[in-house]
C-alpha cells in the first residue's frame, strides 16, 4: 500500500454503535468501524474480533443469516437496526496495512449528480477496489482517492474512440486498439485517468483481432481475453468476459490458417465448461460456442479431428436431452460434423457422413425442424463420397444427387 495511504482518516467520526449482549449470557461483542459503502445511503461495515460478520445499513438488500441473533437483538445504527448481507464487502482477518487501506474509504466523498443525489457508484465499485488496495500482486503506487474518480461518461468516450480506431484504419486497427486500451488500463491503475475499460471495450479490441483472420490473429484475441480476467480476478476492473466474447475468440480460432487451431478451440471450451461448473455462470457455452468449435474441426484438417466433433456432438444431444435447451443441435453443428468427416483421410468416413444426414432426416421427420438436411447438407455428404475412393462410392454420391433433385421437385426448395 502507497505510505501516503496509511495516514488517511475519515472525515467525519463514525456513527455511534451499540451492541447488545450476547446470546446466553456472553459478552458484550464488540465491533471497531472498518469503512464506508458508498451507494444511493451510506453503509457501513464493522469489523468483530477474533471472528468477522458483515453488516448492511440501512437494511434493504438480501439478507443471510450470517450471525445468530433475531432482529429485534440485532446491532443498531443510530437507532436502525444493522442486518447481515451477502452483498457487503467479505471481511476476512484484516492485517494492519489492509486495516488502513480499508480505512482509506472514509474519506473518500460521494460524488454528487445533478440533481443534488448521488450518481450512482456502486458498492461492487469499492468493494473490488478495497480488494486491489490490499492486493500483495499490486505493482503500482495506488492511490484510493483517485481509483474512485472513474466516470461513466468517460468509458463511453474511450468506447467511441476505439470504435472510431477499428473502423477508421482497417489494416492496422487491431494494434493500435489493442495499444490504446492497455494504456488506458496502466493509466487507470495509476489513478491518471477516469476511464475504465469494460466489456465493450475489450470486446472491441478482440473482434478487431479475431476479424483480421491471419496468422497470429487468433493468439492476440485469446491473449486479451486472458489479460480481461486476470484484470478482473485482480479486481482492477469490474467487467469480466462473458460466453460472447470466449465465442467470438473460438471463431477467430476457427478461422485461424494455425496449426493446432481445433485443439486451441476445444481447450477454451473446456475452460468456459470448468468455470461455468464452478459457478460463472456468465460464460455457460451455448449452441454457437460448441458450433464454433465443430467449424474449427472441420476446417483442420487434423488426425482424429472427425471423430473428435462427433464426440462432441454427442455431448450436446445429451446435454440437450437433458434439460438443456441453450445447447439443442441444429443443422449448422451437424454441417460442420459432416464436413468434418468429408476432409478426414479415416476409413469410412463418407458411411459416416451419410449416417448423421440419416439421423438429421429422421429428427427432421419426428418434427425437429432445426434439423432439416439442406444443400450444404448434401454436398457434404456427396463430397464425402467423392473423395472416399472405395468401392460404389460414385454410385452412392448419384443416389444422393437424384434424392436431392426429387426432394426439390416436390417442393424442397432448400435443395435446389
Amino acid at each position: 500500500l502507497d505510505p501516503e495511504a496509511r495516514n488517511f482518516e475519515p472525515s467525519s467520526p463514525a456513527p455511534q454503535l451499540s451492541i447488545p449482549p450476547g446470546l446466553n449470557g456472553s459478552p458484550p461483542v464488540h465491533l471497531t468501524p472498518v469503512f464506508l459503502l458508498d451507494n444511493n445511503n451510506f453503509q457501513h461495515q464493522y469489523q468483530q474480533h477474533p471472528q468477522q460478520v458483515s453488516y448492511s445499513y440501512p437494511p434493504g438488500l438480501p439478507e443471510v443469516s450470517m450471525q445468530s441473533y433475531p432482529h429485534q437483538q440485532a446491532p443498531t445504527v443510530n437507532g436502525v437496526h444493522l442486518s447481515p448481507t451477502s452483498k457487503t464487502f467479505p471481511t476476512t482477518t484484516l492485517e494492519e496495512r489492509q486495516l488502513q487501506g480499508l480505512k482509506a474509504q472514509a474519506c473518500l466523498t460521494r460524488r454528487p449528480s445533478a440533481n443534488g443525489g448521488n450518481n450512482g457508484t456502486s458498492p461492487f465499485l469499492y468493494n473490488n477496489n478495497s480488494h486491489t488496495i490490499c492486493s500483495p500482486y499490486i505493482q503500482y503506487k495506488y492511490d484510493p482517492t483517485k481509483v474512485y474518480q472513474w466516470d461513466l461518461q468517460e468509458n463511453i468516450k474511450l468506447n467511441k474512440i476505439l470504435n472510431a480506431i477499428a473502423k477508421g484504419c482497417k489494416k492496422n486497427s487491431c494494434f493500435k486498439v489493442e495499444d490504446k486500451l492497455l494504456r488506458t488500463i496502466s493509466k487507470f491503475v495509476r489513478g491518471e485517468c477516469k476511464a475504465m475499460p469494460d466489456i465493450s471495450s475489450f470486446g472491441i479490441a478482440i473482434n478487431a483481432w479475431a476479424r483480421r483472420g491471419e496468422r497470429g490473429s487468433a493468439e492476440r484475441a485469446e491473449a486479451l481475453l486472458h489479460r480481461m480476467t486476470a484484470l478482473y480476478d485482480a479486481r482492477i476492473i469490474l467487467s469480466k468476459p462473458d460466453a460472447r466474447m470466449y465465442t467470438t475468440v473460438i471463431g477467430a480460432w476457427s478461422r485461424s490458417h494455425d496449426e493446432g487451431r481445433a485443439t486451441r478451440a476445444e481447450m477454451l471450451l473446456n475452460w468456459m465448461e470448468e468455470r461455468y461448473t464452478n459457478g460463472d455462470y456468465d460464460v455457460k457455452p451455448n449452441v454457437r460456442t460448441y458450433g464454433a468449435v465443430l467449424h474449427a474441426f472441420a476446417k483442420s484438417g487434423e488426425v482424429g479431428a472427425a471423430e473428435r466433433a462427433q464426440e462432441l456432438l454427442d455431448r450436446m444431444e445429451k446435454m440437450y436431452t437433458d434439460g438443456d435447451p441453450d445447447v439443442k443441435p441444429n443443422v449448422i453443428t451437424y454441417n460442420a460434423v459432416i464436413t468434418a468427416y468429408a476432409k478426414s483421410r479415416d476409413k469410412g468416413r463418407a458411411q459416416k457422413a451419410e449416417e448423421l444426414l440419416k439421423r438429421m432426416q429422421e429428427l427432421s421427420e419426428q418434427g425437429n425442424t432445426d434439423v432439416e438436411p439442406d444443400v450444404v447438407t448434401y454436398n457434404s455428404v456427396i463430397d464425402a463420397w467423392a473423395k472416399a475412393g472405395e468401392r460404389g462410392s460414385a454410385v452412392r454420391a448419384e443416389q444422393l444427387l437424384n434424392r436431392m433433385q426429387t426432394l426439390y421437385r416436390s417442393g424442397c426448395t432448400e435443395l435446389k
